[in-house]
């Protein structure tokens, strides 16, 4: 789908964003330090009346902000946490390169509206191979080139079916909105494995020398059809979308942009703070929002310090999983097509493990070949869908191994003692273990895991919209009367669903519709029922 808003107006806003972009050299200014409670008791009550006031200081919120101030609007930021980035955030310190524990691709890189910015400022990439088809693991072993090939098909006549949902070919046919899971292929397509190359065959009994002849090496057993087509399904579920593909509306899996993803080097969220380092002056970090209260004169923002701000107009950024949980009391209440949005966008879940080695040689290889910057599906063993995962190793050359977890196993884990940690790093090293035939725990020197479904900031990793449900992320950035406005990764179309993109390109049509309502007013002008 095209942007709906005026490309003149477009243009102005996104050449007002660039022109105060960092060189995004070194490393983020240090974030604020939190204010103790003592310094909260005497702090004065700030009665100065702001244009925007802006809940959350990530990626859409430090664009908006961007946005506005350049366009000579006064802005205030309130972030509930003590740094400004949200869930773009890298660790530079607990390993030898810095990792993001929250977004870290570029996705779609040639067509991301981001990717110019980035790339521009001279940030060195790293491409990253995520054809899951290419190399997975399955009952102790990597996949036979027939199983790579079966995958490939289900995935791609899966994939064809989901854009024959969304886009029918037949005149009289109508789109649907439904669980991506009725789209998976019910039996397996045809292809070349019929052939008798493909047949799982016993290997000869090795001769020489006149010796007893070695017994033959037991035939490799092949994946079955159901086996697979739920590797596919994790695949495209939850280590995707984060959520499972019955949960996960068609439209979604359908339209979010494929194509060539890159990892930054300093990390997507070491470039999400020098992107929004000027506007830490306008930040007030440590400052979660508790009540909004807006009324025909404009709102009143209210924090957990006791504060109170007030401004014509305020734009929210945070999470679905933070308003679903009701952090934030509106007053008078959110209409109710509002709070329906908030019901279709749940947060799925997916968590990382990240543990660096003192030696490569842990990292296993397929058939020799080098798994570095590649997506390996870890199907484990395939009677137990509890060991399932992914991994990229070696990411930027380092000694680095990234597990992922994501969906229903990541919510249940992070029920387990310190968010489930313990458990988390055994899958992995499980899974490790099993496809390098080592120990890597001798080996291991650091590890951490993310825990984003109990995360008080977020409640989730990122949304997922719900089965019929596609349509509520342009309905929860509608303005409520003018005063209250929406952006965020749940905001933006299927295109770019959950990622930083989304964001972005959410911050720029709120920001444009509340230049355009501060404008008319500014004249006397209304902008229209409130």
């Amino acid at each position: 789908m095209k942007l709906e808003y005026g490309y003149r107006a477009l243009g102005a806003i996104i050449v007002a964003s660039l022109a105060a972009l960092p060189a995004c050299a070194g490393s983020p200014a240090p974030a604020k330090r939190a204010e103790t409670p003592s310094a909260r008791a005497t702090r004065p009550v700030e009665s100065h009346r702001y244009d925007v006031i802006i809940v959350g200081a990530g990626m859409a919120g430090l664009t908006a902000g961007k946005t506005l101030k350049h366009a000579g609007r006064n802005v205030l930021l309130l972030e509930a946490t003590d740094r400004i980035g949200g869930r773009g955030i890298t660790d530079t310190t607990t390993f030898s390169a810095p990792i993001d524990l929250g977004g870290a691709w570029i996705h779609g890189v040639e067509t991301n509206p981001l990717s110019p910015i980035i790339l521009g400022t001279g940030l060195a990439v790293q491409p990253t191979e995520v054809d899951a088809s290419k190399h997975f693991f399955l009952n102790h072993r990597f996949a036979t080139r027939c199983e790579r090939e079966r995958f490939d098909r289900i995935s791609e006549a899966f994939e064809a079916a989901l854009e024959d949902s969304v886009h029918p070919s037949g005149p009289s046919e109508v789109a649907a909105d439904d669980a991506a899971s009725n789209y998976l292929p019910k039996s397996e397509p045809a292809g070349s494995d019929s052939n008798t190359d493909c047949k799982a065959t016993p290997k000869p009994a090795k001769k020489g020398n006149g010796k007893r002849a070695q017994p033959a090496e037991p035939p490799v057993v092949e994946a079955t059809f159901n086996e697979l087509l739920s590797l596919v399904a994790l695949n495209t579920g939850p280590l995707e979308s984060a959520t499972e593909l019955e949960k996960n509306s068609n439209v979604d899996a359908t339209e979010f942009l494929a194509g060539n993803d890159v990892l930054i080097k300093k990390g997507y969220g070491t470039f999400v703070e020098e992107y929004g380092k000027e506007m830490l002056p306008d930040v007030h970090l440590s400052s979660p929002v508790t009540r909004i209260r807006r009324g025909p004169n404009g709102v009143v923002v209210e924090t957990s310090k006791g504060e109170r701000f007030e401004a014509r107009k305020v734009l929210v950024t945070v999470s679905t999983g933070v308003l679903r949980a009701g952090k934030i009391k509106f007053d008078p209440e959110l209409p109710k097509d509002k709070l329906e949005a908030l019901d279709g966008l749940p947060m799925g879940v997916l968590d990382k493990v990240i543990m660096e080695f003192k030696t490569p040689d842990v990292f296993p290889k397929d058939n020799g070949a080098s798994l570095a910057n590649t997506w390996v599906l870890y199907g484990g063993d395939t009677k137990n869908p509890d060991d399932d995962m992914a991994f990229v190793f070696s990411p930027m050359r380092s000694n680095i191994a990234i597990g992922f977890i994501g969906g229903e196993r990541a919510w249940k884990l992070e029920k387990l003692p310190n968010h489930g940690r313990d458990a988390m790093i055994k899958l992995a090293t499980d899974a490790m273990n099993d496809m390098c035939k080592c120990d890597v725990t001798a080996s291991l020197v650091a590890a951490r895991t993310t825990s984003w479904g109990t995360e008080n900031w977020t409640y989730g990793a990122y949304s997922a919209a719900a089965p019929g449900k596609s349509a509520m992320r342009q309905k929860l950035a509608e303005p409520v009367e003018n005063v209250l406005y929406f952006a965020g990764e749940a905001c933006d179309f299927s295109t770019y669903n959950g990622s930083f993109a989304a964001a972005y390109n959410s911050a720029l049509r709120a920001s444009h519709g509340l230049l355009a309502c501060l404008g008319r007013e500014d004249k006397g002008e209304s902008c229209g029922e409130r």
